[in-house]
């Protein structure tokens, strides 16, 4: 390990191209510089970290948004200055004022909780802000050209002191402008600044009738700008205090330079920090782009690549493919028909390979595996090389010379078209040669081939494999999906035949195919039928999973609503038990001590009586206890329906405060199926309720929104955090019911970020709700994405 990835390799495999693409995501120019510098690294602890670093920042993203790096620019220049005591200008100390700033902003964003993206903590405990000296260059200077008045007394009494005498000089410039005896010899009525000094513009001819300095003439030399003599002394005044002004404005810089020196390692620091850190949410912003995944780091040198894609080609036109080397074997050989796939397969190994080292996730499927390679080795594509006459052969044996003498363990070689651009036999027996040169040296190879004999050669030979680019005979195109463990087939003959090549010559060249070479071809096409049905098996057994698994969340999801319904009502039960229970014993002790005081009033005359009495009282007593023991049944008598219950009709479930809308007529047993917000149920008819409409109101064709039900007041924001989805869809159904009536437009519902579980479901139960016009995010102050703005219709 440790060994550099060669430069042709980066060219080859266009890794620079993707390193543009990662630089194009950053937000500064030193991010930048830094995402054009990143280079795959070859010892394994260091990939992972940078893996931990791209997976967090994503993570911090898709959290809380992606944090801004604007204020970072290259102050390296302005650190330098520093150190030598020289002073900086306005436009350098803002810089370094908006990398404090940016600097403050960061440690904001991430938070007091460190759990977050501890692969990143080390970063942000490096910033050290500086709030005294960023709020006294940003007080100080207004921009790269304006110094505050504020910036200093002494430079607020010059600015005020220059004010006034400009404004002599204007007024006294004004009246001449006015006088009738000098407007003949004026050009126009306007006063200018010319070197410093306010001057008026007199034409040449009467340059004379005007006393005062000349400063200059204009290019057509009609017009000369003088400097009247009733103001050269207010101008000289104005010269000198503007020279203080700037003595001043030079001083304060060289005052806020100096306490920017005394921090200079805490702000080169943070310079270093925020640049590492947007080079790091660039890989994050990269791998969101490029709907990425980070791959696992294999402890055994194997390559797994699930559904890969190469990140440069277009994702609707890049046909997925799955590649694995150097577990089972360690040799790959590829065959199929030319612009089949097989350069951009051996191109997408490498590539995604190099991104890996990088620190960047992979286009390809969660759980693709890849090793740290101690070097990466290509000979890709027709490099001839015409200023040395080199045949097409010759350049690629240069190179393929080259690899052989580097090669070693835990390196990949990747072969194009190995051996081609000779006699067949020799390249095929050259190409084998190569090969096992390649495995003794303890490498990976992934190589493509047109020659029949290695495709005999990887069945024959243990650590070695057969993959084809597959291609549709019928439609005489490439399907680009790269099939492991079975060989091309040329098809050379039933293309030629499908372009209406004539069968007798189709016959005859069949006739001129050795008994080997038929064999061979009749073995593949076995093969690949064998293939064909068993993924078509695959794939409908994969689809019955699904399926299976949809229909066992579903179930899953059932019963957990039962059983929060299940315990809801219990505890209602055992509070209403508990309810019950006190009335009774408080009931009792008024009885026992009726009975007491009938005890102690036995000898009276009216005994009997009051006796009597007494019994009626208890009587009613037990009944009421009875009835308040069974409020279902004592709620239902008396009560029958006024009409048969239809569909869409509102009814009320006894015992329970919420309202329902029939879905479905009395069954058999007379049980009704209604939904009551999100959830469908079955209820017997005998315990439903129903809900008449107000007639009045919907014959004047209109719900009046001018008060909540009741005279309530309707709120504008609800908060169901801790709730359930269940409990949460009543709840919200009640509340946008209420501020409908209530005539408000925009709601606001309070879930909180979370794990974003009641996030989903509150949106859902949103999407294509009655009362529901539109729903958004919060933005920021209003919550973000713990609650959900509503607009009602």
């Amino acid at each position: 390990m440790g060994q550099d990835i060669p430069k042709k390799t980066l060219d080859v495999l266009e890794y620079p191209k993707i390193i543009e693409m990662l630089a194009d995501f950053a937000q500064s120019q030193p991010g930048a510089k830094l995402c054009r510098a990143l280079l795959p690294e070859t010892e394994p602890e260091k990939v992972r970290s940078l893996l931990r670093e791209t997976t967090a920042a994503k993570d911090l993203v898709r959290l809380k948004g992606s944090p801004s790096f604007a204020s970072v620019k290259d102050i390296g220049p302005h650190l330098r200055r520093l150190s030598m005591g020289a002073p900086l200008s306005m436009g350098e100390l803002l810089d370094i004022a908006h990398l404090l700033r940016g600097a403050d902003a960061l440690l904001r964003y991430r938070g007091d909780n460190d759990s977050l993206a501890p692969a990143l903590s080390g970063y942000f405990e490096a910033l050290t802000p500086n709030k005294h000296l960023e709020q006294r260059i940003l007080s100080a200077i207004l921009s790269e050209e304006q110094m505050s008045d504020h910036a200093s007394p002494a430079l607020y009494d010059l600015r005020r002191r220059i004010g006034r005498a400009e404004q002599r000089v204007k007024d006294v410039l004004s009246g001449l402008l006015r006088s009738p005896s000098y407007k003949k010899y004026l050009q126009d009525g306007l006063v200018t600044v010319k070197n410093g000094r306010y001057v008026v513009p007199v034409k040449s001819e009467f340059r004379s009738e005007v006393a005062g300095l000349v400063h200059e003439t204009s290019a057509s030399g009609a017009t000369v700008f003088i400097e009247p003599m009733g103001v050269v002394e207010a101008n000289n005044e104005i010269r000198v205090l503007k020279g203080k002004e700037q003595a001043e404005m030079e001083r304060i810089l060289a005052e806020l330079s100096l306490e920017a020196g005394r921090f200079i390692e805490a702000i080169e620091t943070d310079y270093r920090t925020m640049s590492a850190l947007d080079a790091i949410f660039a890989r994050a912003r990269l791998s969101e782009n490029l709907s990425a995944e980070p791959p696992i780091i294999s402890e055994k040198g194997a390559l797994h690549l699930k559904n890969a894609r190469h990140p440069l080609l277009a994702r609707g036109s890049a046909v997925p493919i799955s590649i694995s080397v150097g577990d089972d074997y360690d040799a790959l050989i590829i065959t199929g028909p030319n612009t089949g796939g097989k350069t951009v397969s051996l191109k997408t190994a490498g590539l995604l390979a190099l991104m890996a080292q990088s620190g960047l996730h992979i286009p390809a499927e969660y759980g693709s595996e890849l090793p740290v390679y101690g070097a990466v080795f290509a000979d890709i594509g027709d490099e001839q090389s015409i200023e040395q006459s080199l045949s097409t052969f010759s350049a690629h044996m240069r190179n393929i010379v080259d690899v052989l003498g580097k090669v070693g363990p835990e390196q990949l070689v990747l072969f194009d078209e190995l051996g081609a651009g000779t006699d067949p036999v020799e390249g095929a027996a050259l190409a084998v040669a190569i090969i096992e040169h390649v495995r003794a040296s303890g490498a990976s190879l992934i190589a493509t081939t047109h020659y029949p004999e290695l495709k005999i050669y990887a069945l024959e030979t243990p650590g070695v494999e057969n993959a084809s680019c597959e291609f549709d005979v019928q439609s005489l195109r490439p399907t680009y999906r790269l099939l492991t463990g079975v060989p091309g087939r040329s098809n050379a003959l039933a293309i030629a035949s499908r372009l209406g090549m004539p069968e007798s010559v189709i016959n005859d060249a069949r006739l001129r195919l050795s008994s080997e070479s038929v064999k061979f071809e009749r073995l593949i096409e076995n093969i690949e039928k064998n293939r064909a049905a068993m993924e078509f098996e695959s794939k409908k057994a994969g689809e019955y999973k699904r399926e299976a698994a949809e229909l066992r969340r579903k179930a899953q999801e059932l019963y957990d609503s039962l059983e929060r319904s299940k315990e809801k009502e219990l505890e209602r039960a055992r509070t209403e038990a508990m309810r019950i229970v006190e009335g009774a014993k408080e009931e009792s002790r008024r009885i026992l001590s009726e009975l007491e005081k009938l005890r102690r009033e036995v000898d009276r005359e009216d005994f009997r009586e009051r006796l009597e009495k007494a019994r009626a009282d208890v009587s009613r007593a037990i009944s009421g206890m009875e009835d308040a023991a069974d409020p279902v049944r004592r709620t239902r008598d008396g009560y029958t329906l006024p009409r048969p219950l239809r569909v869409g009709d509102t009814v009320k479930i006894e015992g329970l405060s919420s309202q329902a809308v029939v879905t479905g007529l009395p069954d058999a047993n007379g049980y009704v199926t209604v939904k009551a917000g999100i959830v469908n149920t079955k209820v017997h008819v005998g315990e439903l309720r129903l809900v008449e409409k107000d007639v009045s109101a919907q014959a004047k064709g209109y719900v009046s929104r001018a008060g909540a039900p009741g005279g309530a007041t309707a709120k504008s924001e609800l908060d169901i955090r801790g709730m359930t989805s269940d409990e949460a869809g009543f709840a919200i159904d009640a509340f946008l019911d209420a501020n409908v009536l209530a005539g408000l437009s925009t709601v606001t519902i309070i879930h909180g970020k979370g794990t974003g579980a009641l996030r989903a479901a509150v949106r859902g139960h949103l999407r294509g709700h009655p009362q529901v016009r539109a729903f958004r995010p919060g933005t920021f102050g209003e919550g973000e994405d713990g609650v959900t703005v509503v607009e009602l219709k």
